[in-house]
């Protein structure tokens, strides 16, 4: 006979969640041995996927019956006020800190999440190369939130189907109570889910990362392991407890903690997650699931019991809203130090505890018959959120269009021609597109050659070969495709970017066989270490020097590290107080000079080869700005504008000609 389940206090729950927060939350924070801290998100799936079931079938079982609008009420009533007051409080706080063309965007994203669709939302940006950073959204975080939802609204309708819950489905179900629940009809009903989702979203991964990523069709096995997780232990747990007098009973929940702590630890933001690798945090949820922390060695359970744990655990839905949009704005404000971001993660902690209690507890325990009495309120509140965004957004549009605003709403589009001229493809193929500027049958021919870093010089290549000396210069750039000739892990496709390896070999094959005089070759800081960069950097010379043609390796130049145009256009609405004490500038990092003396030794010994360091024209006095004078320079954290790299020609043009690049005079 299975265990029934009741809604019965669970400090072992308690302790599931308050891990999963703290994972989270200290991954966000960049606690350096906590980079897998995401997995947090799939334990909060699991545990859904557990409890949502375990109470459908407790309602079930004890009245025969199941209301599915009481159902949808309760969890309106659960979630719903903390997560107005975060959208309401955090469009206060973009409103007041964050440049308006940013505020469209996050108002947006904030009608997204009020409806539950900001996974679909952040889905289809992500899809954008020189749209907004999903990281600079205050509300990414809701995409699980979404995910959540859109799975609530379909499970009750799934199981009462696999349960044979309606008399079409079996006559006698409605008469005959609880055994006519058909539970093993339940069982393969969601195992076909759990293999169905799983197979999808390792497809995916592979093929289409962002949805597997966002998208609840490839999430969805993680609630359907929760739930096969409680029938399990429903059928099978009596007889664990029981053997071996419970010994082996009490590891089970501990190896599943072991296996989170470990997954947390070990995993990276490298490894192309979801996909398999989410199949091992997931197990490890289920263990713990299944075997009851409650029942584990007693210095656990006192862990487990413990009043920071319970807390943690009461307040993780609330940490969960406020935690990201107060550590995002608040990093924009104050710098990314870690004394900052320990100090925002504690504030973080403060206000979710005061939506706990001022919010979610009050409205949580109101007793409330009629569901219509929760729904039509909610459905209402939804409705005006929803329309209030819109509104903001509209409020935000305008002042974006403003006098004072406009200059940088044309900064922001102030790229190179090349990407109209669909001269970079990113991603989407290795397909070898090369642009020619300049006469056909020139004496002389440069190639440039690199990621979109190296592409935001193009205005001053083209006045200087171009225009000044009539040569052909020759465009061949992939964003995010390093010059250097290896293989490496891309955060956007969530895999290896062997579409980058296979275009960088046909952009070497295409240079060794059109022989020019020139090659510029260079790309932005990869984060490789040392041993790499002079490994694959020397490759990739080796192979440029096969055509004949002196080359220039342009080392990465130095990155602002933050949105400069976003903070020049916050600068008009921050607080006058708040706008004096931050100058959109910052110290050029220490590592920039270290990559140059990596690319230094690299190409030593190499004739013909020469080092092209941009490091004070980007950065004069070793300081990054995202305006220099009355020119703003960054159009976001790494790229500067087009207008800027033009009228840096002739410095640039010292550097060429002291490297040997140019031919002719200069004008």
């Amino acid at each position: 006979m299975p265990v029934r389940h009741t809604s019965s206090f669970r400090s072992d729950l308690q302790a599931l969640r308050a891990l999963a927060i703290v994972l989270v939350v200290s991954m966000h924070a960049g606690v350096p041995f906590l980079g897998g801290g995401y997995i947090g998100v799939d334990v909060f799936f699991v545990l859904s996927g557990y409890l949502i079931t375990e109470r459908i079938l407790q309602e079930l079982r004890t009245t025969g019956r199941f209301s599915v609008s009481r159902f949808y009420a309760r969890r309106m009533q659960r979630l719903l006020p903390g997560l107005l007051v975060m959208l309401v409080a955090t469009w206060l706080l973009c409103s007041h800190l964050q440049s308006p063309w940013v505020q469209i965007a996050q108002f947006r994203a904030e009608r997204a999440a009020a409806l539950s669709w900001s996974n679909v939302f952040f889905a289809v940006r992500d899809q954008h190369y020189f749209s907004s950073g999903l990281q600079s959204f205050a509300v990414l975080h809701t995409w699980s939130l979404g995910v959540e939802e859109q799975f609530y609204l379909v499970w009750p309708w799934l199981l009462l189907f696999l349960l044979s819950y309606w008399g079409w489905q079996r006559p006698q179900a409605r008469a005959s109570g609880t055994a006519a629940l058909n539970t093993r009809r339940m069982v393969w009903g969601l195992a076909l889910v759990l293999v169905g989702s799983l197979y999808l979203e390792i497809s995916w991964i592979h093929t289409s990362f962002v949805e597997a990523f966002y998208l609840t069709p490839a999430r969805a096995w993680e609630f359907a392991l929760g739930a096969l997780t409680l029938l399990a232990r429903e059928q099978f747990g009596p007889r664990v407890a029981g053997s071996c007098q419970g010994r082996t009973a009490r590891w089970v929940a501990p190896l599943g903690l072991v296996v989170l702590l470990a997954c947390a630890g070990l995993y990276t933001s490298t490894i192309g997650y979801p996909g398999t690798w989410a199949v091992l945090p997931c197990a490890g949820t289920s263990l713990v699931l299944f075997g009851r922390l409650d029942d584990a060695p007693r210095a656990l359970q006192r862990l487990v019991r413990s009043r920071p744990t319970q807390y943690l655990g009461d307040v993780s839905y609330s940490w969960y809203l406020w935690h990201w949009p107060i550590l995002l704005l608040g990093q924009q404000v104050w710098g990314t130090s870690w004394a900052v971001r320990a100090a925002l993660v504690a504030a973080s902690l403060a206000v979710a505890s005061a939506s706990y209690f001022l919010v979610e507890q009050p409205v949580r325990k109101l007793r409330i018959r009629q569901s219509w009495r929760i729904l039509l309120p909610s459905a209402v509140a939804l409705a005006l959120m929803g329309t209030a965004a819109t509104s903001w957004a509209r409020q935000a549009q305008s002042l974006a269009e403003s006098p004072q605003q406009a200059p940088f709403l044309v900064e922001r589009l102030d790229v190179p021609v090349i990407y109209d001229m669909q001269c970079d493809t990113w991603f989407q193929t290795d397909k070898l597109t090369v642009c020619a500027f300049g006469p056909k049958h020139a004496e002389r021919r440069v190639v440039m050659l690199g990621d979109s870093v190296m592409a935001e010089w193009f205005p001053a290549l083209y006045k200087l070969y171009v225009q000044q000396r009539h040569d052909q210069l020759l465009v061949l750039t992939k964003s995010s495709c390093a010059v250097q000739d290896t293989t490496y892990y891309y955060s956007r496709i969530h895999g290896p970017y062997t579409v980058c390896t296979d275009w960088r070999r046909k952009a070497l094959a295409y240079i060794q066989a059109t022989h020019p005089a020139v090659v510029i070759a260079g790309s932005t800081d990869y984060a490789f270490s040392r041993a790499r960069w002079i490994r694959s950097t020397r490759k990739t010379v080796q192979a440029l020097r096969k055509s004949g043609a002196r080359v220039v390796l342009m080392a990465p130049p130095p990155a602002l590290g933050f949105n400069g145009l976003a903070c020049l256009s916050a600068h008009q609405v921050w607080p006058s107080w708040l706008a004096r004490s931050h100058s959109c500038a910052a110290p050029q990092r220490a590592r920039v000079r270290r990559v140059d003396r990596w690319l230094a030794q690299a190409i030593r010994g190499e004739p013909g080869v020469r080092l092209l360091v941009l490091n004070q024209v980007v950065c004069p006095g070793h300081v990054c700005r995202a305006r220099q004078g009355r020119q703003i320079e960054f159009r976001d954290a790494l790229h500067v504008t087009a207008a800027f790299a033009k009228s840096r020609t002739a410095q640039i043009g010292r550097l060429l000609q002291a490297a040997g690049a140019l031919a002719g005079p200069m004008s």
